[in-house]
């Protein structure tokens, strides 16, 4: 049971990681620069799709407690989170998924 907790609670941690990257990059390079006035917390929080975080929670969770050898674990986390993070460092990407979500 407790496995299961520890899965859960670290899928979480690392999905609110991912999620955070990808709506900042949204707010820097789509609300800010076309002068809408929205705060991050709002913005963050009201566009959750609760299935789409518990399923990667859940994912997330078992690929880093449950194999003995957590190499793939770490990998396919990596690649999610620069897959998130192409919407901050990549301005283009930011303001394409900015208006794909908001238009």
């Amino acid at each position: 049971m407790i496995k299961v907790i520890s899965a859960f609670l670290i899928g979480a941690f690392l999905t609110f990681g991912m999620d955070f990257l990808f709506f900042l990059g949204i707010k820097i390079n789509y609300f800010d620069e076309i002068h809408i006035r929205v705060n991050f917390n709002q913005l963050f929080m009201e566009n959750q799709n609760a299935i789409l975080y518990l399923v990667s929670t859940a994912i997330l969770g078992y690929l880093f407690v449950y194999p003995k050898d957590q190499k793939l674990g770490v990998a396919i986390y990596i690649l999610f989170l620069l897959i998130a993070s192409l919407t901050l460092i990549a301005p283009p990407v930011g303001k394409e998924m900015g208006v794909y979500l908001f238009r």
